[in-house]
């Protein structure tokens, strides 16, 4: 995937992590390699981040993260 996206191998190596989180989600990857991308997302099984790494919508999860991060950071 690193080679596929022009990208540092550790986003596709690291462990889970909210800096990981983040890194990856800015990641743009093509229509054709999505299958794949699916396929790095479900190898997070066991971690309290696996909701949001098995987003559908990677577009929509950092807008709705930085709109609560930097908009109402208060809410919850």
């Amino acid at each position: 995937m690193a080679d596929i996206t022009e990208t540092d191998k550790q986003i596709w190596l690291a462990e889970p992590s909210i800096e990981n989180l983040a890194t990856w989600l800015a990641v743009q990857v093509l229509k054709d390699c999505k299958p794949l991308e699916q396929l790095w997302q479900s190898h997070y099984q066991d971690n309290d981040l696996v909701i949001y790494y098995q987003t559908q919508d990677k577009l929509m999860l950092l807008r709705r993260w930085l709109y609560r991060t930097f908009i109402f950071p208060d809410s919850k």
